[in-house]
């Protein structure tokens, strides 16, 4: 099969794809999860979408300067440690079954901000660094893998999402989270020993 090639000739690339597309099916599960909860920390319709909105504003806000913060930064050390990220959200998710409700939703928030950024950083890195460890002459049969499975995973993950939450417990999808955050996080640090990243010259000292 192409894609095991592909990987084979390309570890880095193999063990970054095999993270995200486990990463993302924990992801969707989640989101499913994250709905839930958060009907049941609100009274209304009404307080629900508020929330939910007021939730994604920041980090989309935030996601313009996403770029010019990864390239001031090792591509390769945020790979891997937003997924370190990723679990602190997962871990607060978990914890808003132990506090009350108004505490609750103040923690739903911080933990979804985190997730969101966490998640941003993540594919935006991803994007900037197949190109550096895939050759040209095989970079478009990579990226045409990379949206053909992105594709699979939108049409699966809310079908397995939905699956896992019937038959666990809530606060057990963020469980099963944190220790998808700890196989990626490994995948990531292995697929590091293969490739190296250029940074953008930096010429201006001030970030604004």
């Amino acid at each position: 099969m192409k894609l095991i090639k592909l990987y084979m000739k390309y570890p880095a690339y193999g063990y970054l794809q095999i993270g995200g597309f486990l990463s993302s099916l924990g992801s969707w599960a989640s989101f499913l999860a994250m709905l839930i909860l958060l009907d049941n920390l609100t009274n209304n319709g009404m307080e629900l979408g508020a929330l939910w909105a007021i939730s994604g504003i920041i980090p989309i806000v935030l996601g313009y300067f996403y770029g010019v913060w990864i390239d001031r930064l090792d591509v390769k050390k945020l790979i891997r440690n937003m997924e370190l990220v990723a679990l602190v959200g997962y871990l607060l998710f978990v914890l808003i079954f132990f506090v009350d409700k108004e505490f609750g939703v103040f923690i739903f928030l911080i933990a979804r901000f985190v997730l969101l950024t966490a998640g941003n950083i993540y594919s935006t890195c991803l994007n900037t660094v197949i190109p550096e460890i895939v050759a040209k002459e095989d970079l478009n049969i990579a990226n045409g893998y990379s949206f053909t499975i992105g594709n699979i995973i939108r049409l699966i993950g809310a079908s397995a999402g939905g699956i896992l939450i019937s038959f666990v417990e809530l606060h057990i999808v963020w469980v099963i989270n944190v220790f998808i955050c700890v196989i990626v996080y490994v995948l990531a640090l292995l697929s590091q020993r293969y490739y190296k990243t250029t940074r953008l010259e930096v010429k201006e000292k001030s970030f604004i």
